[in-house]
């Protein structure tokens, strides 16, 4: 596991489901430039489709679990059709950034035979986030609470603990695989996190 990570850090995520559902998506599934402050985690159960980020062109079939971190321009396209489970959600840590801001990860692997499953369990805990709109260029889908579920909307909070522990499962492959990120925002973002930490730890006393 990567040194950018310790048990800290994961003790402290906020993982946050903002929709999860099982769809069949049709050639309808074309979106340019798609970019969100979420993460999307696909698992593919049939068919095929393409998904183009970080300069790559990424196959998806069958088996796989893809994950698209926030903030990621990404192209998505489909030339038949593919039946798959879809999963936005947030991995906040305690200042607020995102976990994979920090980290380089793979972002397609092969999904665990318990990952069907773990992905129907969700669904049953929130049956009612699902997408009414698929097309993030529209009004409807901007209007999302991407990032303002408040802790009275969560309907259970064993519940939302469960939710919590099957996401970080659905997770833990990719993050057996991550490192930290060497870019310029990465480096910055991390500059920062001690500064953070201190505020976060400080907020009652003059700053």
């Amino acid at each position: 596991m990567s040194q950018a990570l310790n048990q800290e850090l994961l003790n402290s995520l906020d993982l946050q489901v903002l929709s999860v559902e099982r769809t069949r998506a049709g050639r309808w599934w074309n979106y340019q430039h798609v970019i969100s402050p979420f993460s999307r985690l696909w698992l593919i159960l049939e068919g095929q489709a393409t998904v183009r980020h970080h300069g790559q062109r990424f196959a998806l079939k069958p088996g796989q679990l893809h994950l698209v971190p926030p903030f990621t321009v990404h192209d998505c396209s489909c030339a038949r059709g593919f039946d798959h489970y879809y999963l936005h959600f947030v991995a906040g840590t305690r200042t607020g950034i995102d976990l994979f801001s920090l980290l380089e990860i793979p972002h397609q692997l092969a999904a665990p035979k318990e990952a069907l499953p773990l992905f129907e369990r969700l669904e049953k805990i929130y049956p009612d986030r699902k997408l009414s709109c698929f097309d993030p260029e529209q009004a409807e889908y901007k209007r999302l609470p991407i990032l303002s579920i408040a802790p009275e909307q969560t309907a259970d909070v064993v519940k939302n603990f469960e939710a919590r522990s099957v996401i970080g499962f659905l997770l833990m492959a990719f993050l057996r695989s991550a490192h930290g990120q060497e870019g310029v925002h990465a480096r910055v973002t991390r500059q920062f996190l001690g500064v953070q930490e201190f505020i976060h730890q400080n907020l009652g006393r003059p700053l």
